[in-house]
Protein backbone atom coordinates (compact mmCIF):
# COMPACT_ATOMS: atom_id res chain seq x y z
CA UNK A 1 0.00 0.00 0.00
CA UNK A 2 2.83 2.22 0.73
CA UNK A 3 3.54 2.01 -3.16
CA UNK A 4 0.21 2.73 -4.13
CA UNK A 5 -0.03 5.92 -1.82
CA UNK A 6 2.77 7.12 -3.51
CA UNK A 7 1.31 6.93 -6.85
CA UNK A 8 3.35 3.72 -8.10
CA UNK A 9 0.84 1.81 -8.93
CA UNK A 10 2.74 -0.51 -11.23
CA UNK A 11 5.13 -1.34 -8.24
CA UNK A 12 1.79 -1.62 -5.92
CA UNK A 13 0.76 -4.31 -8.02
CA UNK A 14 3.85 -6.36 -8.44
CA UNK A 15 3.97 -5.81 -4.73
CA UNK A 16 0.66 -6.98 -4.57
CA UNK A 17 0.53 -10.02 -7.16
CA UNK A 18 2.90 -11.85 -4.78
CA UNK A 19 1.24 -11.12 -1.43
CA UNK A 20 -1.82 -12.98 -3.55
CA UNK A 21 0.12 -15.71 -3.98
CA UNK A 22 1.36 -15.99 -0.85
CA UNK A 23 -2.47 -15.65 0.25
CA UNK A 24 -4.51 -15.87 -2.00
CA UNK A 25 -7.54 -15.58 0.36
CA UNK A 26 -7.34 -12.39 2.02
CA UNK A 27 -10.49 -9.71 0.59
CA UNK A 28 -8.15 -6.64 1.22
CA UNK A 29 -5.04 -7.84 -1.07
CA UNK A 30 -7.60 -8.12 -3.79
CA UNK A 31 -8.92 -4.84 -3.16
CA UNK A 32 -5.75 -3.49 -3.08
CA UNK A 33 -4.65 -4.97 -6.32
CA UNK A 34 -8.23 -3.68 -8.06
CA UNK A 35 -7.55 -0.09 -6.54
CA UNK A 36 -3.84 0.24 -8.54
CA UNK A 37 -5.57 -1.39 -11.71
CA UNK A 38 -8.57 1.67 -11.23
CA UNK A 39 -5.78 4.08 -10.78
CA UNK A 40 -4.20 3.11 -14.22
CA UNK A 41 -7.54 3.36 -15.81
CA UNK A 42 -7.96 -0.38 -16.18
CA UNK A 43 -11.33 -0.49 -14.84
CA UNK A 44 -12.57 -3.35 -16.35
CA UNK A 45 -9.49 -5.61 -14.63
CA UNK A 46 -10.38 -3.79 -11.52
CA UNK A 47 -14.35 -4.54 -11.42
CA UNK A 48 -12.56 -8.57 -11.76
CA UNK A 49 -10.42 -7.96 -8.16
CA UNK A 50 -12.88 -6.32 -6.56
CA UNK A 51 -15.64 -8.59 -7.04
CA UNK A 52 -13.13 -11.56 -6.43
CA UNK A 53 -12.48 -9.29 -2.95
CA UNK A 54 -16.25 -9.30 -2.52
CA UNK A 55 -16.33 -13.14 -3.05
CA UNK A 56 -13.73 -13.64 -0.27
CA UNK A 57 -15.35 -11.62 2.42
CA UNK A 58 -18.60 -10.42 1.82
CA UNK A 59 -18.53 -7.95 4.35
CA UNK A 60 -15.91 -5.94 2.81
CA UNK A 61 -16.72 -2.67 2.69
CA UNK A 62 -14.11 -1.20 0.53
CA UNK A 63 -13.93 -3.22 -2.06
CA UNK A 64 -18.12 -2.55 -2.55
CA UNK A 65 -17.47 0.87 -2.73
CA UNK A 66 -14.39 0.62 -5.01
CA UNK A 67 -16.31 -2.24 -7.38
CA UNK A 68 -19.13 0.94 -7.52
CA UNK A 69 -16.64 3.51 -8.33
CA UNK A 70 -15.45 1.21 -11.37
CA UNK A 71 -18.38 -0.03 -12.63
CA UNK A 72 -19.53 3.88 -12.67
CA UNK A 73 -16.60 4.91 -15.10
CA UNK A 74 -17.76 2.22 -17.21
CA UNK A 75 -21.08 3.99 -17.13
CA UNK A 76 -22.64 0.69 -15.48
CA UNK A 77 -24.44 3.75 -12.99
CA UNK A 78 -27.46 0.74 -12.13
CA UNK A 79 -25.11 -1.94 -11.52
CA UNK A 80 -22.75 0.63 -9.36
CA UNK A 81 -25.40 2.25 -7.38
CA UNK A 82 -26.42 -0.93 -6.28
CA UNK A 83 -22.90 -1.46 -5.24
CA UNK A 84 -22.88 1.53 -3.10
CA UNK A 85 -26.10 0.81 -1.07
CA UNK A 86 -24.44 -2.86 -0.13
CA UNK A 87 -21.46 -0.71 0.86
CA UNK A 88 -24.06 1.53 3.17
CA UNK A 89 -25.64 -1.25 4.37
CA UNK A 90 -22.31 -2.53 5.98
CA UNK A 91 -21.45 1.26 6.79
CA UNK A 92 -24.44 3.22 7.06
CA UNK A 93 -22.44 6.30 8.51
CA UNK A 94 -19.72 6.57 5.76
CA UNK A 95 -20.31 10.12 4.35
CA UNK A 96 -17.76 9.41 1.68
CA UNK A 97 -20.00 6.86 0.30
CA UNK A 98 -22.83 8.54 0.45
CA UNK A 99 -20.98 11.31 -1.85
CA UNK A 100 -19.58 8.34 -4.26
CA UNK A 101 -23.87 7.38 -4.94
CA UNK A 102 -24.54 10.84 -5.09
CA UNK A 103 -21.94 11.38 -7.70
CA UNK A 104 -22.91 8.27 -9.86
CA UNK A 105 -26.71 8.91 -9.57
CA UNK A 106 -26.04 12.35 -10.99
CA UNK A 107 -24.49 10.66 -14.18
CA UNK A 108 -27.10 8.47 -14.58
CA UNK A 109 -28.99 11.90 -14.80
CA UNK A 110 -31.37 10.60 -11.26
CA UNK A 111 -31.11 14.16 -9.78
CA UNK A 112 -33.65 13.85 -7.27
CA UNK A 113 -32.02 10.71 -6.01
CA UNK A 114 -28.71 12.24 -6.06
CA UNK A 115 -29.76 15.29 -4.06
CA UNK A 116 -31.22 12.89 -1.65
CA UNK A 117 -27.67 11.31 -1.07
CA UNK A 118 -25.63 14.28 -1.27
CA UNK A 119 -28.23 15.94 1.35
CA UNK A 120 -27.71 12.71 4.13
CA UNK A 121 -23.37 13.34 3.14
CA UNK A 122 -24.11 16.61 4.97
CA UNK A 123 -26.30 15.35 7.62
CA UNK A 124 -23.39 12.95 8.50
CA UNK A 125 -20.30 15.25 7.94
CA UNK A 126 -21.45 18.91 8.13
CA UNK A 127 -18.36 20.32 7.28
CA UNK A 128 -17.85 18.21 3.96
CA UNK A 129 -17.91 20.49 1.06
CA UNK A 130 -17.36 18.39 -1.82
CA UNK A 131 -20.84 17.03 -1.47
CA UNK A 132 -22.38 20.63 -0.76
CA UNK A 133 -20.54 21.44 -4.03
CA UNK A 134 -21.50 19.04 -6.18
CA UNK A 135 -25.19 19.06 -4.29
CA UNK A 136 -25.67 22.86 -5.07
CA UNK A 137 -24.59 22.28 -9.08
CA UNK A 138 -27.39 19.90 -8.91
CA UNK A 139 -29.89 22.28 -7.65
CA UNK A 140 -28.64 24.91 -9.87
CA UNK A 141 -29.22 22.71 -12.80
CA UNK A 142 -32.19 22.43 -11.82
CA UNK A 143 -33.25 26.04 -11.30
CA UNK A 144 -33.91 25.49 -7.40
CA UNK A 145 -31.82 28.75 -6.91
CA UNK A 146 -32.80 29.50 -3.74
CA UNK A 147 -32.05 26.19 -1.79
CA UNK A 148 -28.76 26.81 -3.43
CA UNK A 149 -28.20 30.04 -2.56
CA UNK A 150 -29.19 28.27 1.27
CA UNK A 151 -26.20 25.61 0.80
CA UNK A 152 -23.52 28.27 0.06
CA UNK A 153 -24.45 30.77 2.58
CA UNK A 154 -23.96 27.66 4.85
CA UNK A 155 -21.19 26.48 3.25
CA UNK A 156 -19.05 30.54 3.02
CA UNK A 157 -19.90 29.84 7.08
CA UNK A 158 -17.70 26.92 6.94
CA UNK A 159 -14.64 28.04 4.68
CA UNK A 160 -14.94 31.57 4.83
CA UNK A 161 -11.73 31.82 2.50
CA UNK A 162 -13.42 29.68 -0.31
CA UNK A 163 -13.05 31.76 -3.79
CA UNK A 164 -15.06 29.23 -5.52
CA UNK A 165 -17.77 29.48 -2.92
CA UNK A 166 -18.45 33.46 -3.22
CA UNK A 167 -18.38 33.03 -6.80
CA UNK A 168 -20.75 30.28 -7.14
CA UNK A 169 -22.77 32.34 -4.34
CA UNK A 170 -22.78 35.26 -6.52
CA UNK A 171 -24.13 33.52 -9.42
CA UNK A 172 -27.10 31.97 -7.51
CA UNK A 173 -27.96 35.94 -6.20
CA UNK A 174 -27.87 37.10 -10.04
CA UNK A 175 -30.35 33.89 -10.96
CA UNK A 176 -32.42 35.08 -8.22
CA UNK A 177 -32.67 39.04 -9.66
CA UNK A 178 -30.35 40.02 -6.39
CA UNK A 179 -27.72 41.88 -8.56
CA UNK A 180 -26.01 44.16 -5.78
CA UNK A 181 -25.66 40.94 -3.83
CA UNK A 182 -24.29 38.92 -6.48
CA UNK A 183 -21.99 41.90 -7.30
CA UNK A 184 -20.14 41.72 -3.76
CA UNK A 185 -20.29 38.08 -3.78
CA UNK A 186 -18.59 37.94 -6.84
CA UNK A 187 -16.15 40.67 -5.75
CA UNK A 188 -15.46 38.52 -2.70
CA UNK A 189 -14.26 36.07 -4.68
CA UNK A 190 -12.29 38.13 -6.18
CA UNK A 191 -10.58 39.58 -3.22
CA UNK A 192 -9.48 35.69 -2.10
CA UNK A 193 -8.71 35.27 -5.29
CA UNK A 194 -6.74 37.59 -7.39
CA UNK A 195 -6.51 38.15 -11.52
CA UNK A 196 -9.12 35.38 -11.61
CA UNK A 197 -10.28 35.29 -15.51
CA UNK A 198 -13.56 33.65 -14.82
CA UNK A 199 -14.86 35.60 -12.22
CA UNK A 200 -13.89 39.36 -13.86
CA UNK A 201 -15.38 37.96 -17.17
CA UNK A 202 -18.74 37.10 -15.31
CA UNK A 203 -18.74 40.55 -13.24
CA UNK A 204 -18.19 41.73 -16.85
CA UNK A 205 -21.40 39.88 -18.20
CA UNK A 206 -23.67 41.13 -15.34
CA UNK A 207 -22.23 44.89 -16.08
CA UNK A 208 -23.16 44.55 -19.56
CA UNK A 209 -26.92 43.11 -19.04
CA UNK A 210 -27.32 46.53 -16.67
CA UNK A 211 -26.22 48.60 -19.58
CA UNK A 212 -23.30 49.82 -18.11
CA UNK A 213 -20.95 49.22 -21.16
CA UNK A 214 -17.76 50.65 -20.14
CA UNK A 215 -17.65 48.91 -16.77
CA UNK A 216 -18.01 45.62 -18.83
CA UNK A 217 -15.35 46.20 -21.36
CA UNK A 218 -13.10 46.75 -17.93
CA UNK A 219 -14.07 43.79 -16.43
CA UNK A 220 -13.48 41.74 -19.93
CA UNK A 221 -10.23 43.54 -20.32
CA UNK A 222 -9.17 42.19 -16.97
CA UNK A 223 -10.02 38.43 -17.44
CA UNK A 224 -8.12 38.70 -20.69
CA UNK A 225 -5.04 40.48 -18.35
CA UNK A 226 -5.24 37.16 -16.43
CA UNK A 227 -5.77 35.03 -19.34
CA UNK A 228 -4.71 35.66 -22.65
CA UNK A 229 -6.31 33.14 -24.13
CA UNK A 230 -9.86 33.41 -22.60
CA UNK A 231 -11.83 32.96 -25.59
CA UNK A 232 -15.15 34.07 -24.15
CA UNK A 233 -13.69 36.93 -22.49
CA UNK A 234 -12.55 38.46 -25.73
CA UNK A 235 -15.69 37.53 -27.93
CA UNK A 236 -17.64 39.03 -25.22
CA UNK A 237 -15.29 42.45 -25.48
CA UNK A 238 -15.85 41.97 -29.60
CA UNK A 239 -19.46 42.05 -29.40
CA UNK A 240 -19.14 45.58 -26.87
CA UNK A 241 -16.82 47.20 -29.38
CA UNK A 242 -15.93 44.82 -32.53
CA UNK A 243 -12.34 46.79 -33.28
CA UNK A 244 -10.11 45.83 -36.12
CA UNK A 245 -7.34 45.70 -34.07
CA UNK A 246 -8.68 42.77 -31.97
CA UNK A 247 -8.10 40.40 -35.65
CA UNK A 248 -4.42 40.19 -34.85
CA UNK A 249 -4.90 39.14 -31.40
CA UNK A 250 -7.47 36.43 -32.23
CA UNK A 251 -5.35 35.31 -34.80
CA UNK A 252 -2.55 34.78 -32.49
CA UNK A 253 -4.73 33.02 -30.01
CA UNK A 254 -5.77 30.61 -33.15
CA UNK A 255 -2.14 29.75 -33.92
CA UNK A 256 -2.45 28.58 -30.74
CA UNK A 257 -2.40 24.63 -29.87
CA UNK A 258 -4.39 22.90 -27.85
CA UNK A 259 -7.38 24.77 -28.44
CA UNK A 260 -10.83 23.44 -27.14
CA UNK A 261 -13.83 23.27 -29.75
CA UNK A 262 -15.01 26.00 -27.58
CA UNK A 263 -12.56 28.48 -28.06
CA UNK A 264 -12.27 28.30 -31.63
CA UNK A 265 -16.39 28.60 -31.90
CA UNK A 266 -15.52 31.47 -29.95
CA UNK A 267 -12.70 33.24 -31.93
CA UNK A 268 -14.77 32.51 -35.43
CA UNK A 269 -17.75 34.04 -33.58
CA UNK A 270 -15.80 37.18 -32.82
CA UNK A 271 -13.57 37.21 -36.22
CA UNK A 272 -17.29 37.44 -37.90
CA UNK A 273 -18.66 40.14 -35.79
CA UNK A 274 -15.70 42.52 -36.45
CA UNK A 275 -15.41 41.62 -40.21
CA UNK A 276 -19.27 42.24 -40.69
CA UNK A 277 -18.99 45.44 -38.76
CA UNK A 278 -16.18 46.14 -41.48
CA UNK A 279 -18.47 45.13 -44.25
CA UNK A 280 -16.41 42.46 -45.30
CA UNK A 281 -19.11 39.71 -45.89
CA UNK A 282 -17.72 37.51 -47.38
CA UNK A 283 -15.15 37.09 -45.10
CA UNK A 284 -17.47 37.33 -42.00
CA UNK A 285 -19.72 34.57 -43.65
CA UNK A 286 -16.40 32.20 -43.53
CA UNK A 287 -15.55 32.61 -39.98
CA UNK A 288 -19.86 32.01 -38.96
CA UNK A 289 -20.30 29.41 -40.90
CA UNK A 290 -16.61 27.63 -39.33
CA UNK A 291 -17.98 28.43 -35.90
CA UNK A 292 -21.35 27.60 -36.84
CA UNK A 293 -19.97 23.72 -37.81
CA UNK A 294 -17.82 23.24 -34.86
CA UNK A 295 -20.58 23.88 -32.80
CA UNK A 296 -22.94 21.62 -34.59
CA UNK A 297 -20.64 18.93 -34.24
CA UNK A 298 -21.03 18.91 -30.58
CA UNK A 299 -24.67 18.70 -30.66
CA UNK A 300 -27.50 15.99 -31.47
CA UNK A 301 -30.32 17.58 -33.27
CA UNK A 302 -32.73 15.95 -35.36
CA UNK A 303 -35.35 18.75 -37.48
CA UNK A 304 -37.63 15.53 -37.95
CA UNK A 305 -38.06 15.19 -34.02
CA UNK A 306 -38.95 18.78 -33.62
CA UNK A 307 -41.47 18.58 -36.40
CA UNK A 308 -43.23 15.01 -34.73
CA UNK A 309 -43.24 16.94 -31.60
CA UNK A 310 -45.20 20.11 -33.21
CA UNK A 311 -47.57 16.96 -34.82
CA UNK A 312 -48.25 15.82 -31.42
CA UNK A 313 -48.54 19.64 -29.57
CA UNK A 314 -51.34 20.14 -32.84
CA UNK A 315 -53.05 16.56 -31.73
CA UNK A 316 -53.83 17.31 -28.10
CA UNK A 317 -54.16 21.48 -27.92
CA UNK A 318 -57.54 21.45 -30.38
CA UNK A 319 -60.24 23.73 -29.83
CA UNK A 320 -62.44 21.14 -28.44
CA UNK A 321 -59.24 20.72 -25.94
CA UNK A 322 -59.42 24.23 -24.37
CA UNK A 323 -63.72 23.88 -24.70
CA UNK A 324 -63.92 20.55 -22.11
CA UNK A 325 -61.27 22.37 -19.90
CA UNK A 326 -62.94 22.66 -16.22
CA UNK A 327 -63.98 26.59 -15.20
CA UNK A 328 -61.90 25.78 -12.32
CA UNK A 329 -58.81 24.94 -14.42
CA UNK A 330 -55.73 26.98 -13.77
CA UNK A 331 -55.45 30.80 -12.49
CA UNK A 332 -57.32 33.44 -13.71
CA UNK A 333 -54.58 35.75 -13.16
CA UNK A 334 -53.74 38.83 -15.68
CA UNK A 335 -50.24 39.11 -14.48
CA UNK A 336 -48.53 37.07 -16.81
CA UNK A 337 -48.21 38.53 -20.45
CA UNK A 338 -45.66 36.22 -22.44
CA UNK A 339 -43.96 37.39 -25.44
CA UNK A 340 -42.72 34.55 -27.66
CA UNK A 341 -41.75 34.30 -31.30
CA UNK A 342 -38.47 32.91 -32.92
CA UNK A 343 -34.74 34.05 -31.13
CA UNK A 344 -33.54 37.95 -32.86
CA UNK A 345 -37.15 38.31 -33.77
CA UNK A 346 -37.64 41.47 -31.55
CA UNK A 347 -38.44 40.07 -28.27
CA UNK A 348 -36.00 41.85 -27.10
CA UNK A 349 -36.61 45.10 -27.85
CA UNK A 350 -40.60 44.54 -27.43
CA UNK A 351 -39.96 43.75 -24.01
CA UNK A 352 -38.13 46.80 -23.27
CA UNK A 353 -40.73 49.17 -24.24
CA UNK A 354 -43.60 47.53 -22.83
CA UNK A 355 -41.44 47.50 -19.32
CA UNK A 356 -40.77 50.91 -19.48
CA UNK A 357 -44.40 51.75 -18.27
CA UNK A 358 -44.37 51.87 -14.66
CA UNK A 359 -47.07 49.31 -14.46
CA UNK A 360 -44.98 46.41 -15.86
CA UNK A 361 -41.68 44.55 -15.04
CA UNK A 362 -39.95 42.35 -17.23
CA UNK A 363 -38.56 39.75 -15.84
CA UNK A 364 -36.66 38.76 -18.91
CA UNK A 365 -36.28 34.99 -20.17
CA UNK A 366 -37.92 32.75 -17.56
CA UNK A 367 -37.46 28.97 -17.89
CA UNK A 368 -40.40 28.74 -15.33
CA UNK A 369 -42.97 27.79 -17.80
CA UNK A 370 -41.13 24.79 -19.37
CA UNK A 371 -39.53 23.36 -16.16
CA UNK A 372 -43.37 23.74 -15.15
CA UNK A 373 -44.10 21.53 -18.28
CA UNK A 374 -41.09 18.88 -17.73
CA UNK A 375 -42.76 18.39 -14.08
CA UNK A 376 -45.93 17.27 -15.97
CA UNK A 377 -45.03 13.72 -17.20
CA UNK A 378 -43.56 12.94 -13.53
CA UNK A 379 -47.25 13.97 -12.30
CA UNK A 380 -49.11 12.49 -14.85
CA UNK A 381 -52.02 10.01 -13.47
CA UNK A 382 -51.56 7.61 -16.70
CA UNK A 383 -48.07 6.41 -17.82
CA UNK A 384 -47.80 9.45 -20.93
CA UNK A 385 -46.14 11.60 -22.53
CA UNK A 386 -46.27 15.39 -22.83
CA UNK A 387 -48.32 16.65 -24.27
CA UNK A 388 -50.89 13.49 -24.59
CA UNK A 389 -51.30 13.48 -20.27
CA UNK A 390 -52.62 17.07 -20.75
CA UNK A 391 -56.06 15.37 -21.53
CA UNK A 392 -55.70 13.14 -18.17
CA UNK A 393 -54.93 16.22 -16.29
CA UNK A 394 -56.16 17.33 -12.42
CA UNK A 395 -57.58 20.72 -12.64
CA UNK A 396 -56.83 21.15 -9.29
CA UNK A 397 -52.75 19.97 -10.80
CA UNK A 398 -52.88 22.43 -12.95
CA UNK A 399 -54.23 25.30 -10.55
CA UNK A 400 -50.94 24.26 -8.25
CA UNK A 401 -48.62 24.23 -11.47
CA UNK A 402 -50.34 27.85 -12.15
CA UNK A 403 -49.59 29.51 -8.22
CA UNK A 404 -46.09 28.07 -8.57
CA UNK A 405 -45.84 30.01 -11.79
CA UNK A 406 -47.16 33.30 -10.12
CA UNK A 407 -44.68 32.48 -6.90
CA UNK A 408 -41.62 32.52 -9.22
CA UNK A 409 -42.53 36.25 -10.81
CA UNK A 410 -43.12 37.80 -7.47
CA UNK A 411 -39.68 37.44 -7.57
CA UNK A 412 -39.42 40.10 -9.59
CA UNK A 413 -42.04 42.57 -8.68
CA UNK A 414 -44.75 42.57 -6.44
CA UNK A 415 -46.71 45.80 -7.07
CA UNK A 416 -46.51 45.71 -11.04
CA UNK A 417 -49.87 45.13 -13.15
CA UNK A 418 -48.29 42.96 -15.76
CA UNK A 419 -44.53 41.00 -15.71
CA UNK A 420 -43.41 39.34 -18.82
CA UNK A 421 -42.10 36.82 -19.31
CA UNK A 422 -40.13 37.02 -22.66
CA UNK A 423 -39.18 33.37 -23.40
CA UNK A 424 -39.13 33.71 -27.26
CA UNK A 425 -39.43 29.07 -27.08
CA UNK A 426 -42.26 29.53 -24.98
CA UNK A 427 -44.20 29.47 -28.58
CA UNK A 428 -44.22 26.20 -28.09
CA UNK A 429 -45.64 26.30 -24.79
CA UNK A 430 -48.78 28.24 -25.87
CA UNK A 431 -51.29 25.38 -25.20
CA UNK A 432 -49.85 24.88 -21.70
CA UNK A 433 -49.79 28.06 -20.86
CA UNK A 434 -53.50 28.86 -21.80
CA UNK A 435 -54.44 26.06 -19.55
CA UNK A 436 -52.88 27.19 -16.70
CA UNK A 437 -53.38 30.85 -17.62
CA UNK A 438 -56.68 31.30 -19.80
CA UNK A 439 -56.37 35.10 -19.05
CA UNK A 440 -52.63 35.75 -20.15
CA UNK A 441 -51.88 38.24 -22.68
CA UNK A 442 -49.81 36.73 -25.55
CA UNK A 443 -47.38 38.91 -27.67
CA UNK A 444 -46.23 36.93 -30.56
CA UNK A 445 -42.95 38.88 -32.37
CA UNK A 446 -42.63 38.14 -36.34
CA UNK A 447 -39.48 39.44 -38.61
CA UNK A 448 -38.88 38.97 -41.93
CA UNK A 449 -38.03 35.44 -42.33
CA UNK A 450 -34.77 35.57 -44.13
CA UNK A 451 -33.58 38.18 -41.83
CA UNK A 452 -34.70 35.98 -38.67
CA UNK A 453 -32.90 33.22 -39.62
CA UNK A 454 -29.51 34.66 -41.01
CA UNK A 455 -29.62 36.70 -37.81
CA UNK A 456 -30.24 32.95 -35.95
CA UNK A 457 -26.96 31.58 -37.55
CA UNK A 458 -25.10 34.51 -37.12
CA UNK A 459 -25.65 34.81 -33.34
CA UNK A 460 -23.52 32.04 -30.92
CA UNK A 461 -25.95 30.30 -28.85
CA UNK A 462 -23.40 28.42 -26.00
CA UNK A 463 -26.58 27.14 -24.64
CA UNK A 464 -30.12 25.96 -26.20
CA UNK A 465 -31.64 26.41 -29.54
CA UNK A 466 -29.49 23.07 -30.87
CA UNK A 467 -31.52 23.89 -34.35
CA UNK A 468 -29.47 27.42 -34.78
CA UNK A 469 -25.85 25.88 -36.37
CA UNK A 470 -26.81 25.04 -39.55
CA UNK A 471 -29.04 27.16 -41.88
CA UNK A 472 -31.37 24.11 -43.48
CA UNK A 473 -31.52 23.44 -39.76
CA UNK A 474 -32.64 26.89 -39.20
CA UNK A 475 -35.35 26.93 -42.28
CA UNK A 476 -36.78 23.55 -41.18
CA UNK A 477 -37.83 24.56 -37.78
CA UNK A 478 -38.83 28.26 -38.88
CA UNK A 479 -41.53 26.04 -41.30
CA UNK A 480 -42.50 24.52 -38.10
CA UNK A 481 -42.59 27.27 -35.95
CA UNK A 482 -45.13 29.10 -38.64
CA UNK A 483 -47.07 25.77 -38.79
CA UNK A 484 -47.56 25.81 -34.64
CA UNK A 485 -48.71 29.80 -34.78
CA UNK A 486 -51.21 29.23 -37.31
CA UNK A 487 -53.01 26.75 -34.91
CA UNK A 488 -52.59 29.03 -32.34
CA UNK A 489 -53.85 31.89 -33.52
CA UNK A 490 -56.69 29.17 -35.12
CA UNK A 491 -58.03 28.76 -31.69
CA UNK A 492 -57.03 32.01 -29.90
CA UNK A 493 -57.61 34.46 -32.57
CA UNK A 494 -57.08 38.09 -31.35
CA UNK A 495 -56.38 37.02 -27.49
CA UNK A 496 -52.61 37.16 -29.01
CA UNK A 497 -51.38 40.35 -30.22
CA UNK A 498 -49.09 40.24 -33.51
CA UNK A 499 -46.23 42.36 -34.30
CA UNK A 500 -43.89 42.79 -37.15
CA UNK A 501 -40.68 44.02 -36.37
CA UNK A 502 -40.19 46.28 -39.37
CA UNK A 503 -44.07 47.79 -38.96
CA UNK A 504 -42.10 48.72 -35.17
CA UNK A 505 -39.07 50.17 -36.81
CA UNK A 506 -41.26 52.05 -38.86
CA UNK A 507 -43.97 53.41 -36.84
CA UNK A 508 -42.64 53.36 -33.46
CA UNK A 509 -45.36 55.18 -31.60
CA UNK A 510 -48.00 53.89 -33.58
CA UNK A 511 -47.27 50.35 -32.08
CA UNK A 512 -45.54 50.80 -29.03
CA UNK A 513 -49.86 52.49 -28.28
CA UNK A 514 -50.65 48.90 -30.04
CA UNK A 515 -48.71 47.21 -27.40
CA UNK A 516 -49.87 49.09 -24.62
CA UNK A 517 -53.36 49.09 -25.10
CA UNK A 518 -53.08 45.63 -25.49
CA UNK A 519 -51.78 44.84 -21.88
CA UNK A 520 -55.07 47.46 -21.18
CA UNK A 521 -53.11 50.57 -20.00
CA UNK A 522 -52.52 54.15 -19.78
CA UNK A 523 -50.46 55.28 -22.40
CA UNK A 524 -47.11 56.62 -21.15
CA UNK A 525 -44.65 58.91 -23.52
CA UNK A 526 -42.27 56.82 -21.92
CA UNK A 527 -42.37 54.21 -23.59
CA UNK A 528 -40.56 55.78 -26.18
CA UNK A 529 -37.53 56.43 -24.37
CA UNK A 530 -37.04 52.52 -23.79
CA UNK A 531 -33.21 52.94 -24.11
CA UNK A 532 -33.36 54.78 -20.94
CA UNK A 533 -34.75 51.85 -18.86
CA UNK A 534 -31.86 50.97 -16.82
CA UNK A 535 -33.38 47.25 -15.93
CA UNK A 536 -31.26 44.36 -16.48
CA UNK A 537 -31.29 42.49 -20.37
CA UNK A 538 -29.73 38.78 -20.53
CA UNK A 539 -30.20 38.22 -24.06
CA UNK A 540 -27.97 38.80 -27.13
CA UNK A 541 -30.10 42.19 -27.83
CA UNK A 542 -28.72 44.05 -25.05
CA UNK A 543 -26.78 46.47 -26.33
CA UNK A 544 -28.70 47.39 -29.29
CA UNK A 545 -32.10 48.24 -27.06
CA UNK A 546 -29.53 50.75 -25.04
CA UNK A 547 -29.97 52.71 -28.14
CA UNK A 548 -33.11 54.18 -29.95
CA UNK A 549 -34.68 52.73 -32.79
CA UNK A 550 -32.54 52.08 -35.68
CA UNK A 551 -33.14 50.42 -39.37
CA UNK A 552 -29.95 48.80 -39.43
CA UNK A 553 -30.92 45.50 -38.88
CA UNK A 554 -33.53 45.22 -41.94
CA UNK A 555 -32.42 43.62 -44.85
CA UNK A 556 -29.83 41.85 -42.93
CA UNK A 557 -29.71 39.55 -44.78
CA UNK A 558 -28.91 41.23 -48.30
CA UNK A 559 -25.46 41.02 -47.20
CA UNK A 560 -25.03 37.46 -47.15
CA UNK A 561 -27.48 37.06 -50.32
CA UNK A 562 -24.60 34.82 -51.99
CA UNK A 563 -24.49 32.14 -49.21
CA UNK A 564 -28.15 31.70 -48.35
CA UNK A 565 -29.51 29.22 -51.67
CA UNK A 566 -29.88 25.98 -49.21
CA UNK A 567 -32.24 28.85 -46.63
CA UNK A 568 -34.08 30.35 -49.03
CA UNK A 569 -35.14 26.87 -50.50
CA UNK A 570 -36.34 25.69 -47.43
CA UNK A 571 -37.87 28.85 -46.94
CA UNK A 572 -39.43 29.06 -50.55
CA UNK A 573 -40.62 25.33 -50.71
Amino acid sequence: MISYQKGKYEEAIKYTKAAILNNPDISDYHNNFGEAYRALGNHELSVVYFKQAISLNSNNTNAYNNLALSLSSLGNFEEASTNFEKAIELKPNDAEIYLNLGNTLCQDNREISAIDAYTKAINLKPDFIEAYENLILILKKLNRYDEAKDLLEKATGIEKNNPGLYYQLGLCLYELNLVDDAIKKLKKSLELKLNNPVANNTLGIIHNDLGELEKASLYYEKAIENNPNFADALYNLVLLNPKQEYISKINACLDKKNLTDDDLIAYHFALGIIFEKNKSYDIAFKHYNKANSLKKKLINYDFKETSSYINRLINIYTKDYFLDLPPETGSKSNIPVFIVGMPRSGTTLIEQIVSSHPKVCGAGELETIRILEHKIKSNAEQDLGYPECMESYSASLLKDYSQQYLNEIKKYSEENVCVTDKMPSNFLRIGFIKTIFPNAKIIHCMRDPLDTCISIYLNYFVRGNEFSFDLKDIGKYYKDYVRLMKHWLDIFGSDILEIQYENLIEEQEKVSRQLIQYLDLEWDNVCLTYYKNKRRVRTASNIQIRKPLYKNSINRSKNFNKHLAPLREILNN
